[in-house]
């Protein structure tokens, strides 16, 4: 990212100074233990509601700061850090049932190494992902700025020529996020930060974007940026939430297919599925993305073919730019829609599809009837609740089917 761009990002967010931010105790106390209901500062809740509502991300982060927390299956997060450990390609989707974990497995994984988060909300929530997907589809940015020498709006064909605008964003939000990010003293600051202070951040990527159209920034230009600073600062993976939501949807723009705005140079596996599911493997889709998705049909110079895979593929397209890795996340992001976001991404990769394993259901958080006791059985000493052991085990028991 250009210095001036990289400065104004940090000032903004108040980044800046030689001492990098940091979470202690007390910022997690003052953060979780302050509310009325917070029974003397023993339990987290969530400040902003009137009933004191228990915060399970307060247990998390007790425990981050070496304090007393329940105990938590991590499995999610382990298996997803061993993944990322190996080489698998760009785009791993993770798609599981409510209340399987995935969220929290990914904040946990944010304990593990740098994660950016991005929410794919459709509610008008407040978000970074909402704050792109808004300037993505204002189309504000010329068309100039995304042409190459030769090239000409009709030549190349307005869902090309959006994916590049899209992709452009991408860019713009990633390097402002990678700038705040270098600022932050750990994984576990970096994942705070986000979660805690979006504002900040939030801040730190208007910022970037004002930057970029002030000096109009050109495509080839931000391209090479990235490509040259990739490899510099603490590496991350970009989780997509609520990934369903950045599908196709008839108000947003046509895109292009991956191939047709990303050269077909990389050489890795593009596609890894986590399914909670009973099955062992499946074979990458044999599709060569040329089904048609949202607004498809226009006749343009990349001969009408829209990609399946929406908004969400213009962020894998962009983090593909930076040689990086994207877990998209979803409840209801069934096979047959990842399905197209699979199709649309092989459609770039020429060589035959290899067998690519599903995450084994005993992969997800389960808790047995003797962590169901320990979860109770904290939380009631910290609500100085009396418990009778035996109907707490049995309790335990049935809620497990057991009996």
């Amino acid at each position: 990212m250009p210095p001036a761009m990289t400065e104004k990002v940090l000032v903004i967010s108040d980044l800046t100074g030689e001492t990098k931010f940091r979470v202690t105790r007390h910022v997690v106390r003052r953060r979780f233990f302050i509310h009325a209901k917070s029974h003397h500062g023993k339990v987290p809740v969530k400040t902003n509601s009137a009933a004191g509502t228990l915060d399970e991300e307060g247990w998390l982060w007790c425990k981050v700061v070496k304090q007393g927390a329940p105990p938590m299956s991590d499995k999610l997060a382990r298996r997803l850090h061993e993944r990322l450990a190996h080489e698998v390609g760009p785009l791993l989707l993770v798609v599981a049932p409510s209340g399987a974990g995935k969220s929290f497995g990914a904040w946990q994984l944010g304990t593990l190494r740098h994660v950016d988060l991005l929410d794919a909300n459709r509610n008008n929530q407040h978000s970074l992902f909402s704050e792109w997907r808004r300037a993505v589809k204002a189309n504000m940015l010329p068309d100039a700025l995304v042409l190459k020498p030769g090239e000409t709006a009709a030549t190349v064909g307005r869902p090309k020529l959006n994916s590049r605008k899209a992709v452009y964003h991408a860019w713009i939000l990633f390097c402002a996020l990678a700038a705040m990010r270098a600022q932050c003293a750990g994984p576990s600051d970096w994942l705070f930060l986000q979660r805690h202070c979006p504002a900040r951040v939030s801040l730190g990527y208007s910022e970037a974007v004002a930057v970029a159209r002030k000096y109009r920034l050109h495509y080839e230009a931000l391209e090479n940026l990235v490509t040259l600073h990739m490899g510099r600062g603490p590496q991350t993976v970009v989780v997509v939430d609520e990934a369903t939501h950045a599908l196709p949807y008839k108000h947003d723009p046509t895109f292009a297919p991956l191939r047709a705005t990303t050269p077909p140079s990389s050489t890795r596996s593009p596609i890894s599925t986590f399914h909670a599911d009973r099955v062992s493997a499946v074979s990458r889709a044999p599709g060569s993305g040329t089904g048609r998705g949202a607004g498809a049909g226009s006749t343009t110079g990349d001969d009408g073919r829209a990609s399946n895979s929406g908004l969400l593929g213009c962020l894998l397209q962009a983090v593909m730019g930076m040689r990086g890795c994207m877990i998209a996340m979803g409840t209801s992001l069934s096979l047959a829609r990842a399905t197209h976001v699979v199709q649309s991404a092989s459609d770039q990769f020429q060589w035959p599809a290899p067998l690519l394993p599903y995450m084994e259901v005993h992969a997800f958080p389960q808790l047995s009837a003797d962590d169901c006791a320990k979860y109770i059985t904290f939380y009631a000493d910290r609500l100085d609740v009396d418990l009778d052991p035996g109907v707490l085990s049995g309790v335990c028991q049935q809620l497990q089917g057991a009996c």
